[in-house]
């Protein structure tokens, strides 16, 4: 018996990017810009430096960077292999990249704190965060709880290409549902 198949999404504030004249990223480099962006140009308009330009689960970017898992394992695809994630050869890549995020603010000083249940939704409902990576239906129901303060709020999904890495660029999350969300029982 299969569960339902629920998906990831890339969420951004679609309000945010209007307030500063931007567009929904379709790019890592895109992207990383408009992060840049929340986190210098006030797009709350609270005249505070309070905005938190990503959040989340930040095993789940791996997927941009070619390593198709969230978990200690994955398979290189490239060289059809399966091998630990810290073998992987964009995983470095892909530390050195979380790392730049982390020291120029564009991550959540706090990412490793936010639980997807709790502080997730309490972060994309009190109009401080900005982009994360979450469930889909997020961006309608954190867009109505969100709508209690601020009207105009509106998370959308979207869809990312990841960093260019040894002239290759990776596509986005797949949908978690598959084979790993399931139960089987023998007809014995």
């Amino acid at each position: 018996i299969r569960e339902p198949g629920y998906g990831f999404s890339w969420l951004i504030r679609k309000d945010w990017l209007d307030n500063l004249n931007l567009s929904v990223p379709t790019n890592w480099d895109e992207l990383l810009d408009v992060l840049q962006a929340f986190k210098d140009r006030d797009p709350n308009g609270n005249g505070k430096n309070d905005e938190v330009p990503f959040t989340g689960d930040i095993t789940r970017l791996r997927y941009l960077f070619g390593i198709n898992t969230s978990y200690q394992f994955c398979t290189d695809y490239d060289i059809n292999d399966y091998q630990s994630v810290v073998e992987h050869k964009n995983y470095k890549a892909y530390l050195q990249t979380m790392q730049d995020m982390f020291a120029g603010g564009l991550l959540n000083n706090n990412y490793s704190a936010v639980d997807e249940w709790v502080k997730l939704p309490e972060l994309m409902t009190n109009n401080t965060l900005g982009c994360t990576l979450s469930w889909a239906e997020y961006a309608k129901t954190m867009t109505d709880k969100l709508n209690a303060t601020v009207p105009n709020g509106k998370w959308v999904g979207f869809k990312l290409a990841g960093p260019s890495l040894n002239g290759k660029t990776y596509s986005d999350i797949p949908d978690q549902g598959g084979l790993t969300q399931a139960f089987v029982f023998s007809s014995n």
